[in-house]
C-alpha cells in the first residue's frame, strides 16, 4: 500500500502541473487572441435608432441605454441603422451577427438579406440566443444596414453585443480566437464524458459502487454541452437550431445529476432532508424544462429560482463534505467527486452572478469573469481524471489484499501448494461436470525420523525439496496439494494410467538424485492413484479413500524394505 500511495501521490502532482499548465495556456490563449485579425471592423456606433415615434443619432450598442436611456419591455420593435465601413478588398465580406432573444430581419440597401425567427416571435414562441455569419455583397461600403429588432423578453440587456465586419476567413478565425476556451474546454468534457459513461457502464454491473463515477461522466458531457451553448459556438460544429433551449435544458440537468452523485457517493435513503431538497430540486428542474417544451413559461424566466435551487445544492454539498471531514466516513474517490462537484457549483454560480451585474451594470464585462464557467469545468474535468485514477488504485489494492486472503485461506504456508481446502474444493468441481480425473495420494517415508535425529529445520527442508518436485513434475498436468504434515495430493483430469507411472517414476528418480546430492538422510515417497472411475456413481471422497488405500499397501512394502516402523 505505501507504494501505491508513493504512486498515486506522484501522479497526482504531475496531473496538478499538467492541468495548471493547460489552464494557464488556454485562459492566455484566450485572453491574447488576436481580435485584428485581417480587416474586420465591430460596428459599435454611429447607429441611428428609430423608437415609436423617435430617432436617435449615434448610439452605442454596447452602451444602449446610457445613449438612449431607453428600457426595452417584450414585445418592443425598433429599426436600427448604420452606414458600413469601407475596409478595403475583402473577399467574401461577411457580417458576425448575435441575437440575445428577440427576432430580427435585416436589410442590405433596402433588400431582405436574413430573417431570425420572426414567426416565431409572432406566434409568441420561445426565442433563444444566437450567433449568424450573413454573407455581403462584394459592394458593402457605404452601403446601409438596417436591423428591424422584435423583442421577445422584458429587461433583456443593458447593451447589444455589436455586429463585426470581415472576410468570412477573418471573422471565423477571430470568433474561434475569441471562444478558444469555451471551445476546448466543451468538446473536451463531451469527449471525456462519452469514453468514460461507456467505460464506467461496461463495468458497472460487476462493481455497483461505479455508480458515482457513471453519473459524474454524465454531468461532464452536460456541462460541454452547456458551455458550448452558452458561448454560441455550437453552431460552429453543428446544425442547432434551437441552441438555447439545448444551453438551457442541459443547465437545469445539472442539479438533478449533481444530487444524484451526492446520493451514489453516500446512500441517503433514510435521511429525510436529504431526500427532500433532492426531489424538491430534482423536480422542480425538470417541471421547468417542461413547461418550456409545452411553450408555458420558458427557461430563461424561471432563472432566479433556478438560482436558489443550485444554492441550496451547494449548501447541501458544503455540509456533507463537513460531515465527511468530521466523521471520515468517505472514500478517497468520493471525498475528490464531492469537492470537485461543490468547486465546480461555485464557479457556474460565479458566471451567473457576474452576468446577472454586468447586465444590470453593476461591474464592467471583463474576459475573466466570462471564464468562469470553462475553468470550473477544466477543474471539474481534472477532478474526474485523478478520481479515476484514486478508484483505480484503491480497486487494485482491495484486489491484492482480497487475493492474498485468498491466497492465504488456499495455500499451504510452508509450500506455497494448495492446501486441503483448495483441494476439496478443486475436486467438487471436478464432481460437478462429467470429466474423468485422477486422485494421486503420496505420503513423505521418514519424515518424523528426520524430525527427530535432524531437527524440525531439516524436516522443513525435505518438505520443501519435494514441493518443488512435484511442481516441476506434476503442475503442467494437474494440481499440486498438500493436505498435512508428509501427505500430498495431486489432482489430474483426463490423464492415463501410463501417464502418471511416468510422472511417478520421474519424482522418484528427482528424489534419488537429492539423496546422492545430500545423503545426510534418504528421501523416499509412497504413491498410489485412482480414477473416477474406478468409482462410479460415487463422489471425490471415495476415489481419494482408494488412492490412499492404495498409496498405504505401497508405503508398508517400502516401510518394510527401509526398516522403518509403520506408524498406526
Amino acid at each position: 500500500m505505501n507504494a501505491i500511495d508513493n504512486i498515486r501521490k506522484n501522479l497526482l502532482f504531475l496531473l496538478l502541473i499538467i492541468i495548471l499548465v493547460i489552464l494557464i495556456v488556454l485562459f492566455l490563449l484566450n485572453l491574447t487572441a488576436d481580435t485584428t485579425i485581417g480587416q474586420i471592423s465591430e460596428l459599435t456606433d454611429e447607429w441611428t435608432l428609430y423608437y415609436e415615434d423617435g430617432q436617435y443619432q449615434n448610439v452605442d450598442l454596447t452602451r444602449f441605454y446610457e445613449t438612449t436611456g431607453i428600457k426595452i419591455k417584450k414585445g418592443d420593435t425598433f429599426t436600427l441603422t448604420t452606414t458600413l465601413p469601407d475596409l478595403g478588398y475583402t473577399e467574401f465580406p461577411t457580417l458576425i451577427f448575435k441575437s440575445t432573444y428577440f427576432a430580427y430581419d435585416l436589410y442590405f440597401d433596402g433588400i431582405q438579406i436574413a430573417s431570425y425567427k420572426v414567426d416565431r416571435f409572432e406566434d409568441n414562441r420561445y426565442i433563444g440566443s444566437s450567433t449568424r455569419f450573413i454573407p455581403l455583397s462584394t459592394k458593402y461600403a457605404g452601403m446601409q444596414l438596417t436591423i428591424r429588432v422584435y423583442v421577445a423578453s422584458d429587461d433583456l440587456f443593458s447593451g447589444y453585443y455589436p455586429p463585426i465586419l470581415g472576410s468570412y476567413s477573418d471573422l471565423k478565425s477571430y470568433y474561434i480566437g475569441s471562444k478558444l476556451l469555451p471551445i476546448t474546454t466543451g468538446i473536451f468534457m463531451i469527449i471525456f464524458s462519452l469514453a468514460f459513461a461507456f467505460i464506467t457502464i461496461l463495468f458497472y454491473y460487476a462493481i455497483p459502487e461505479i455508480l458515482n463515477l457513471v453519473y459524474s461522466s454524465i454531468l461532464c458531457g452536460v456541462i460541454g454541452v452547456w458551455i458550448l451553448c452558452y458561448y454560441n459556438v455550437a453552431s460552429l460544429f453543428m446544425n442547432v437550431t434551437y441552441e438555447s433551449t439545448l444551453e438551457y435544458t442541459a443547465l437545469y440537468c445539472i442539479v438533478p445529476l449533481s444530487y444524484l452523485i451526492v446520493n451514489s457517493i453516500k446512500k441517503h435513503y433514510y435521511d429525510k432532508i436529504f431526500n427532500i431538497l433532492a426531489i424538491m430540486s430534482i423536480f422542480l428542474s425538470l417541471f421547468f424544462i417542461l413547461l418550456h417544451y409545452l411553450n408555458i413559461v420558458y427557461l430563461d424566466v424561471m432563472l432566479p429560482f433556478y438560482y436558489v435551487l443550485c444554492f441550496i445544492g451547494t449548501v447541501v454539498t458544503i455540509v456533507y463534505i463537513y460531515l465527511d471531514h468530521r466523521d471520515h466516513v468517505l472514500s478517497p474517490s468520493e471525498r475528490i467527486l464531492l469537492k470537485s462537484l461543490f468547486v465546480c457549483i461555485l464557479f457556474i454560480l460565479a458566471q451567473m452572478v457576474s452576468y446577472t451585474l454586468v447586465d444590470n451594470n453593476t461591474i464592467v464585462f471583463s474576459d475573466i469573469s466570462d471564464n468562469f464557467i470553462p475553468i470550473g469545468g477544466l477543474i471539474f474535468i481534472y477532478a474526474q481524471m485523478y478520481n479515476y485514477f484514486v478508484y483505480i488504485t484503491e480497486s487494485y489494492a482491495r484486489k491484492q489484499e482480497y487475493a492474498s486472503l485468498t491466497h492465504l485461506a488456499y495455500a499451504d504456508g510452508l509450500t506455497n501448494l494448495a492446501n486441503r481446502s483448495m483441494s476439496e474444493k478443486i475436486m467438487a468441481e471436478l464432481d460437478a461436470t462429467d470429466t474423468d480425473y485422477c486422485i494421486l495420494s503420496m505420503d513423505l517415508n521418514g519424515l518424523k525420523d528426520i524430525n527427530d535425529k535432524y531437527g524440525h529445520s531439516a524436516g522443513d527442508r525435505y518438505i520443501t525439496d519435494f514441493a518443488k518436485i512435484l511442481k516441476s513434475n506434476f503442475e503442467p498436468y494437474g494440481t499440486c496439494c498438500r493436505i498435512g504434515g508428509d501427505e500430498f495430493l495431486i489432482i489430474m483430469p483426463n490423464s492415463t494410467s501410463d501417464e502418471i507411472d511416468a510422472l511417478i517414476s520421474k519424482t522418484k528418480s528427482s528424489l534419488d538424485v537429492l539423496n546422492v546430492l545430500y545423503s545426510e538422510f534418504k528421501r523416499s515417497v509412497a504413491c498410489g492413484y485412482a480414477f473416477r472411475h474406478d468409482c462410479p456413481n460415487e463422489d471425490f471422497h471415495s476415489v481419494y479413500l482408494k488412492a490412499d488405500e492404495r498409496m498405504y499397501a505401497e508405503k508398508k512394502l517400502m516401510h518394510k524394505k527401509l526398516g522403518i516402523l509403520t506408524r498406526v
